[in-house]
């Protein structure tokens, strides 16, 4: 049998910070001030309506002097932030109908090199965009502040979401040491590798659950929630898209920020073998393409491993302890996907039943599905993956 050689380092996973940036910049070099200056002000300018003249204003910068993966992970956080910014800055009322050279251009290049699309995803709200408050003190929710913000409670909306994948962190490590036990036929590795991930998965419902305290339904739905959406794909009202001067004459459509282009829950389906809906598997295959490229390939990686679902049904009547497991695996990524509905009712639904400014997205997601029937359906498809008893 071969050595399982799949390494967290490989893909750009780290085993303390999992697929967070470990230690992100705050700051690009000062060539790049203009972006530096114009995104640590966005809170500013979106309520005094000044970003798109602030945009115009701005020079065309060189992006190939940017060095690296944080460089250009800060870059795709200041451009993506500025970006979406410019275009919904009076919300749905006299959106523009493309994107400025000066913003196209670099924006759609640092896109290329991260292996993103040029529109604000899960790495710039949250992977890339974190940093402790106390420098000395611990990795953990109450410590950390957005580097970038934009209005609308951003900073506790994505540091709650920071704190729930660094919960899932070590379920990457139980990942990885079931597959490593499965190939050994090792039982009692497996099982360990299976109640680890259970554990993880309670834990990262309960950093969800801190959602709650300083998260106002009405600001987050109204102000900020908008400005993480996308455009094209049919949605309103930008049905087309956008043009991005200088890039392409025609226009381009991108989804917007959504939970499910987290890739810590992608890799919990693809290792527990939960086998979802072809609409929905669709859609979640295609979020994958607003994931940092090697994290892509290393979800695509975890696919082409046997998952531990049919280790477990072949191996039941040997080790009935590894049924229990697995079950209550599912059990707990099926309650994490409950909650998170919860959340969703309480943060989106309940809002958009009011007079809001952007009703337009709340029966769909900013990523483009139609929100409560994807997440109801991907949350049973979870649950059928249990192995009758």
């Amino acid at each position: 049998m071969a050595n399982f050689d799949l390494q967290l380092n490989d893909f750009f996973v780290s085993e303390e910070c999992g697929f967070l940036t470990e230690d992100p910049l705050v700051c690009l070099p000062p060539y790049f001030d203009a972006w530096n200056t114009l995104g640590q002000n966005l809170v500013f300018l979106l309520k005094s309506r000044q970003v798109r003249h602030r945009v115009n204003e701005l020079p065309l910068l060189d992006h190939t002097r940017l060095r690296g993966f944080r460089q250009h992970a800060l870059a795709h956080t200041l451009l993506s932030y500025i970006g979406n910014s410019y275009v919904w800055q009076d919300g749905e009322e006299g959106t523009p109908n493309k994107v400025p050279k000066q913003l196209a251009i670099p924006w759609c290049a640092v896109s290329d090199y991260l292996g993103l699309h040029p529109v604000i995803c899960h790495l710039d709200g949250a992977l890339a965009n974190w940093q402790k408050v106390d420098i000395n003190g611990p990795l953990e929710l109450d410590n950390l502040q957005c580097i970038i913000e934009l209005p609308g409670g951003s900073s506790w909306f994505f540091m709650v979401t920071v704190q729930v994948e660094l919960s899932g962190t070590a379920g990457l490590k139980h990942i990885i040491s079931g597959l490593e036990a499965a190939r050994a036929c090792d039982d009692e590795k497996v099982f360990e590798a299976l109640s680890g991930m259970a554990s993880v998965l309670d834990d990262m419902k309960c950093s969800l659950a801190r959602m709650h305290e300083k998260l106002d339904p009405d600001d987050f739905h109204n102000i900020l929630r908008p400005l993480l959406c996308g455009w094209g794909l049919g949605s309103k009202p930008l049905p087309g898209g956008l043009v991005y001067e200088g890039v392409s004459d025609e226009t381009l459509e991108f989804s917007g920020g959504s939970a499910a282009q987290s890739s810590t829950l992608q890799c919990f389906d693809e290792v527990l073998g939960v086998e979802h809906e072809p609409d929905k598997k669709a859609f979640l295959v295609r979020m994958r393409d607003y994931m940092p490229r090697r994290h892509r390939e290393f979800i695509q990686a975890l696919a082409k491993e046997p998952c531990l679902r049919s280790y477990v049904f072949k191996r039941q009547n040997n080790c009935r302890k590894l049924l229990s497991a697995y079950n209550e695996c599912i059990k707990s990524l099926q309650e994490f996907r409950n909650y998170h509905l919860q959340i969703v009712a309480k943060y989106i639904i309940s809002p958009s039943h009011k007079n809001t400014i952007c009703d337009v997205v709340a029966k769909q997601g900013t990523g483009g599905t139609s929100l409560m029937s994807f997440l109801k359906g991907v949350r049973n498809t979870t649950g059928k993956s249990s192995i009758d008893t």
